[in-house]
């Protein structure tokens, strides 16, 4: 279905999120910075690259860094992508995207720990979006849903099937929304749920056996237009959650509550939930790594893009912090 791409009402230089701006940089950043960038990638069926890049100085061996592994896995959520450049960014060449120094103590990062990013795990969902950030001056929660879900020949949403994998021969989709990947010529899925064997899913297990990461970060966008908070952090509280996983996770949430209430953020707190089936929770059982989810508000005035990379990039920052217990930036 053509259609005629609406133009967003803030654009910027230092926003990417979109893949036809995310991967010009990132080769650009291979080029010049080899040393500490390895980059790895996987096709999706429908030939967009899911990239992954790990930044550390590689003249110091990883045995005893400390690891920590990021992704942004939904197409209609862009603000985890912005913030995990501007972050890329800031360690490679000490500036933001949008040339400011950065505060970080890049040479400390770099040297005691080993941060792995994907920053867009459905770049075929992510490039089907109207617009490069969701701020909520273009499109109305209801449309924002529309995007996201899809919807039927009729005009009816086309909402969440059980499990959220689905085959266009059994359905009556005419728009398939923005958080699916085509992972077949007839299959669908949603990422966060990606069954066994897909390119998320090999990409996560092939990352899973190489470095064995202490902790798992994923950035999600909440998108309820009725709440007025800009952020809160998940973590699993279930049977077949390790003990010792829940316990860490709550304590690391604690560090990240902390940074936000440094700017001002409105924190609506810690929830539980989860679900065994999701690949954040498969990849955590299975390799004992903790991990935590972050929200930001998506599609709302009160969280304009400025505010949304920040709050992003702040959750990334707390999280690093947290691995090595100590501050990473450099007092002015």
């Amino acid at each position: 279905m053509a259609e005629t791409r609406k133009e967003q009402n803030v654009t910027s230089d230092w926003w990417l999120g979109m893949p036809h701006t995310v991967e010009p940089k990132i080769l650009e950043w291979l080029e010049k910075y080899p040393d500490r960038l390895e980059l790895r990638h996987t096709t999706q069926y429908t030939g967009h690259k899911i990239y992954t890049l790990t930044v550390t100085n590689k003249g110091i061996p990883t045995n005893g860094k400390k690891k920590l592994l990021t992704t942004v896995s939904h197409g209609h959520e862009p603000a985890g992508t912005a913030a995990i450049m501007n972050f890329i960014n800031q360690l490679l060449t000490g500036e933001h995207l949008n040339g400011q120094k950065t505060d970080l103590a890049v040479e400390t990062v770099l040297d005691e720990t080993l941060l792995t990013f994907i920053p867009i795990a459905n770049p075929d969902g992510r490039s089907r979006a109207p617009v490069d950030c969701w701020d909520g001056s273009i499109y109305n929660a209801s449309e924002f849903f529309n995007y996201m879900k899809g919807w039927h020949t009729d005009g009816s949403r086309f909402d969440w099937p059980e499990p959220r994998v689905w085959k266009q021969s059994e359905e009556n989709v005419a728009r398939v929304g923005i958080t699916y990947a085509q992972i077949d010529e007839d299959t669908y899925a949603e990422n966060f749920w990606a069954p066994e064997g897909t390119q998320y899913n090999a990409l996560m297990e092939e990352l899973g056996e190489t470095y064995y990461y202490d902790a798992l970060l994923d950035l999600h966008q909440t998108y309820e237009e009725e709440e007025q908070y800009d952020t809160f952090v998940q973590y699993a509280d279930a049977d077949w959650m390790p003990k010792a996983q829940q316990e860490y996770a709550i304590a690391w949430g604690k560090k990240i509550q902390d940074a936000f209430e440094k700017i001002d953020t409105h924190f609506s707190g810690v929830r539980t939930g989860g679900d065994e089936r999701w690949i954040i929770h498969q990849f955590s059982v299975k390799y004992g790594t903790p991990n935590l989810l972050f929200e930001v508000q998506n599609n709302h005035p009160n969280t304009p893009m400025d505010e949304q990379l920040l709050y992003a990039e702040t959750i990334i920052r707390g999280s690093v912090e947290w691995l090595l217990r100590s501050k990473i930036t450099i007092d002015s």
